[in-house]
């Protein structure tokens, strides 16, 4: 069997009429654990294209919190704003350590997250961050395209932090 990250890579790729089709032919099983893998405005694209009863079986297999979203991004008009967000968000305490953001990055899902939003104690917005993924692939220690570090506490370039 293909492992549902590699699976929901290949959905990914494809035209969402092609992929829709393809994902139709899945099993609720499968199919929900290939959901958890995609990002979650693609996974409502490819539960939109199907009828009513397949789709309500495949989110009752789902976690709740999961199924939620999901359901959430259904309501919306399939071309608004609301059904093409993205709900799965980086966020780290503007505390943290750049090694604790790089292992906290780790730990989470496949997917690549283009920015960390740094929040404060209160989890209010602080600062946004790049994610340089092509120079971390060349060296996973060098973030200095995206933060200032201040004794190796994570600073995102721009907030005022020291430098």
């Amino acid at each position: 069997a293909i492992p549902p990250h590699v699976a929901a890579r290949a959905l990914a790729a494809m035209v969402p009429t092609v992929g829709a089709d393809c994902f139709a032919r899945l099993a609720p099983n499968s199919a929900r654990a290939i959901l958890v893998e995609l990002h979650a405005s693609y996974a409502a694209v490819l539960l939109r294209r199907l009828d009513q009863t397949r789709r309500a079986a495949i989110l009752e297999q789902m976690p709740p919190d999961e199924a939620s979203i999901l359901n959430t991004i259904l309501d919306y008009p399939p071309e608004s704003a609301g059904a093409l967000m993205e709900t799965r968000v980086f966020a780290a305490s503007e505390t943290l350590r750049v090694s604790e953001v790089l292992a906290a990055f780790r730990k989470q899902s496949r997917q690549m997250h283009d920015y960390v939003f740094v929040v404060d104690g209160q989890h209010r917005l602080v600062g946004i961050v790049g994610v340089p993924w092509q120079d971390l692939a060349k060296d996973p220690t060098d973030l200095s395209k995206g933060y200032k570090s201040a004794g190796g506490l994570f600073q995102p370039v721009g907030t005022g932090g020291a430098g």
